[in-house]
């Protein structure tokens, strides 16, 4: 470190230490891999603390697969109101054999998980099943879907025993409009992913701080039986449960008529909206 350069009319400020702690845990999704050259700032992790106010401690390692060397990580000093654990996309694809579930994967998922639990009974820990990817099968026994029922069981155990321990469905937050790769989140499927870890956190009063940020518009009604309107005339995409494009136009009305119940997603705008279809009476 040679010197330091501000521009001018700028000035330094010390760093308080006094902010609520989150610690966000995975691999390169984590990370912020797959936005652009600002990822650190667009990351769902940042996006999350920065609405909080909270201080980022991002434990994202790119090509990383479960394991307990990121407890080392942990110390008296650190003490976190929040953890967030995603987790997992790398031992689907990328492990040496087909019991490396049962091997590493799942003890090592159960091990994190129960470490950071009782070492902080007081944080809100949080476990984002897997996000959507198009990449969904390695093999028989590795598949993103055996991945995650195997993570909601030891989730669901746990909780038996450990209150502070919560889970959400990352698919549930994110489509196939937010994904930069197979996997990876570009800017509006990070938004997404932090909009809904935000609006699902079960533990008291963690959002009060400031809001996150305004959807740039609001469709309605939102549960709908059938159409949904916005304000001003915009083109417009919606996707299936599964993200599958399956209506687009511009306009200021869009209908899922004819389409099973269910999670859908309406991209306006540059941003994107869960749209709930319940049944007609």
């Amino acid at each position: 470190f040679i010197k330091l350069a501000l521009l001018r009319g700028r000035q330094l400020t010390t760093l308080t230490k006094d902010k609520p702690i989150y610690i966000a845990i995975g691999n390169s999704i984590t990370q912020g891999a797959g936005i652009n050259s600002f990822s650190t700032r667009l990351s769902y992790p940042f996006q999350v603390a920065d609405s909080l106010g909270y201080e980022l401690y991002n434990w994202g390692v790119g090509g990383s697969k479960i394991n307990d060397h990121i407890l080392s990580n942990l110390s008296p000093e650190i003490t976190p109101s929040l953890v967030t654990v995603l987790w997992g996309y790398n031992d689907v694809h990328y492990s040496s054999s087909d019991d490396h579930f049962e091997t590493s994967t799942f003890p090592m998922y159960k091990k994190v998980l129960e470490t950071i639990v009782q070492q902080h009974p007081n944080a809100c820990v949080l476990a984002i099943l897997p996000t959507l990817t198009s990449n969904t099968y390695y093999s028989a026994v590795r598949t993103i879907d055996s991945l995650e029922a195997g993570q909601k069981q030891i989730i669901q155990e746990l909780q038996q025993t450990y209150l502070n321990l919560h889970y959400i469905n990352g698919s549930d937050y994110t489509d196939i409009s937010g994904l930069n790769d197979e996997v990876h989140l570009n800017e509006s499927g990070n938004k997404s992913l932090a909009h809904g870890i935000i609006d699902a956190l079960p533990c008291g009063n963690l959002t009060t701080a400031r809001p996150l940020f305004k959807s740039k518009f609001n469709a309605y009604p939102n549960p709908t039986h059938s159409d949904i309107t916005w304000e001003v005339s915009s083109p417009y995409q919606l996707f299936s449960p599964q993200g599958l494009l399956i209506n687009s136009g511009v306009g200021k009305k869009a209908t899922l008529a004819g389409n099973t119940p269910g999670i859908y997603y309406l991209r306006l705008s540059g941003d994107t909206q869960k749209i709930v279809l319940i049944p007609n009476k």
